[in-house]
């Protein structure tokens, strides 16, 4: 009865152990309805706001890039590495389980003691358990903040899984940029081997001067130069690629296994349509954040509620016998104490620790509050440099077009005494580096893209998992 009597003295001063809930400001509200950089529908406008990021980049993807994604989720070291972290993560979490339940333990002893007169024998056997009651919420508390670990430790894995999808894209696409480049040099080597070729042969003949014969040897030279820095450049590119497979780098891909003679999608065609600010939140960089607010505020509840008293329960049960073959038919001897524990003096330990866990929490809101505007913040530039590069990308094909006319109709106005020589490199020059430039541009609007969607944290199979929902599975 008497412990009856403090099992409702202690859950009726229960209330008074609750801690302070996550400041209100630290959940930013993100119904502005648009982003600054892209003219788009209200929030709550169209139900269906979110098909442009779902399986964001099978869009973008053909079937070779596809399997190389695959193999590099497969295959990757540092994204394993990842993977086992959450496994440890989670087989401590069911350490921690342990708290929640009775310990129990089991005891068997024997002993002889011998004198100068006699032989005393003896044997005991004993269960003991005990038990802390979780009045307070503490161990629950502390249970919950290994959780709330556990899942950012898992958000964390899914940001790595995305980011090297992005890094595959990315990589796939400067690789290809590489390899267009490096036909470019090639075919501008030839062509350059050719003019040189008819060059030289005016000269012999008394049409063209010597100093065109140098130039062209130059230029065809300089070709050359650019065909061999470009074949490290590419070779590079590949081994960094394979690093990515979790593959040897040897910078050697087989054709069958990567086969470079081929476009990347036209992005200024895949416009992004209608993208609510709220699919945001379901980047896991914020979902880890959110996590570690979670946890933070989870330990604060922890380190406030060691500063009230323990309830404990211990309980025995044993026998005691001259031998072994006697333990079981003697009577059992059991006990039940149940205790409760104060501190009374402590240097204020508890008191500091609760601060520290409050200052901890603190920094976890302003940790979330900043990733939430850097986030933010790289949708925006993504969204401006998209817009950039289309309008560079119209200009400069414009240009090339220009370009390649004017370098033809040069060379015919040279061959026929119109110009010099200079103004052929002249508009040979403004042709290559126009054919580059679009090269270029072109493979950053792809990876600006995919940048947008790892910006936005569009998942792979278009669910959109928010912090609410965490909360719920919680």
């Amino acid at each position: 009865m008497r412990i009856i009597s403090i099992l409702l003295l202690v859950t009726g001063i229960t209330a008074c152990a609750q801690t302070s809930n996550i400041n209100p400001d630290s959940r930013l509200s993100l119904d502005q309805g648009s982003w600054q950089q892209l003219p788009v529908k209200s929030n709550k406008d169209n139900g269906n706001s979110d098909t442009g990021y779902k399986g964001w980049y099978q869009q973008y993807a053909n079937a070779q890039l596809v399997t190389l994604i695959d193999t590099a989720i497969s295959n990757n070291q540092s994204l394993q590495q990842l993977g086992l972290s959450v496994q440890i993560q989670k087989r401590r979490l069911s350490i921690a389980e342990a708290a929640l339940f009775p310990m129990i333990t089991l005891g068997i002893d024997a002993r002889r003691d011998r004198s100068a007169t006699s032989i005393n024998n003896s044997a005991s056997i004993e269960l003991s358990s005990q038990y802390e009651i979780d009045l307070w919420g503490k161990l629950n508390a502390q249970q919950q903040s290994n959780l709330y670990r556990v899942l950012s430790t898992s958000a964390q894995f899914e940001e790595a899984r995305q980011l090297l999808v992005v890094e595959v894209m990315s990589q796939y696409a400067n690789a290809i940029q590489a390899h267009q480049l490096l036909q470019l040099y090639e075919q501008r080597s030839a062509t350059s081997k050719e003019n040189l070729n008819i060059i030289e042969i005016g000269y012999k003949s008394g049409l063209n001067e010597a100093l065109d014969v140098y130039l062209a040897r130059n230029e065809h030279n300089s070709n050359l130069a650019k065909i061999a820095a470009q074949r490290a450049t590419k070779v590079t590119l590949l081994s960094e690629l394979q690093r990515l497979l979790g593959q040897y780098p040897s910078g050697n891909v087989a054709s069958e296994v990567l086969n470079l003679d081929t476009s990347l999608p036209d992005i200024n065609r895949k416009d992004v349509s209608v993208l609510p600010s709220e699919v945001i939140l379901q980047k896991p960089t914020l979902q880890s954040a959110w996590l570690d607010l979670l946890s933070a505020d989870a330990n604060l509840a922890v380190a406030h509620k060691q500063r009230f008293p323990s309830f404990t329960l211990n309980a025995n049960v044993g026998k005691n016998s001259d031998t072994f073959k006697d333990i079981l038919s003697t009577d059992l001897v059991w006990s039940l104490i149940a205790g409760i524990s104060a501190p009374l003096f402590d240097a204020v330990t508890l008191k500091a620790n609760e601060d520290i866990a409050l200052y901890t929490k603190q920094q976890a809101e302003l940790d979330y509050i900043q990733a939430v505007y850097d986030s933010f913040a790289d949708v925006e530039r993504a969204l401006f440099k998209e817009q950039t590069l289309v309008q560079q990308y119209t200009s400069v094909a414009n240009a090339k077009e220009n370009a390649l006319i004017a370098e033809s109709l040069a060379f015919e106005q040279y061959l026929k005494g119109l110009v010099t020589y200079t103004t052929v490199l002249d508009a040979q020059t403004r042709s290559v580096d126009a054919q580059s430039s679009l090269i270029t541009i072109q493979s950053q609007l792809f990876i600006n893209r995919i940048q947008l969607h790892f910006a936005l944290g569009s998942s792979f199979n278009g669910e959109t998992y928010t912090s609410d929902m965490i909360n719920e599975q919680i």
